[in-house]
């Protein structure tokens, strides 16, 4: 597991990956968010296929990254 500020800095970097190119923002908070899950829900699915232990433990700290992106 990751430590809470660790999933919430991972949370927040993700986001503005989508939503800030630069200093312009390129789509709403909500939409940068909604973009975030999908890639995360899709990280979580392709360590759900590999099935081991380090899989295990990434989709921990991949699920603690989703609930802070939906804290945002």
């Amino acid at each position: 597991m990751i430590a809470k500020e660790k999933a919430k800095e991972k949370a927040i970097e993700l986001v503005d990956r989508f939503k800030w190119k630069g200093d312009v923002a390129r789509m709403s908070l909500d939409n940068s968010k909604q973009c975030a899950l999908i890639c995360v829900d899709e990280m979580i699915k392709e360590r759900q296929i590999l099935n081991n232990d380090f899989d295990r433990d990434r989709i921990i700290e991949l699920k603690e990254v989703k609930q802070e992106i939906n804290k945002l």
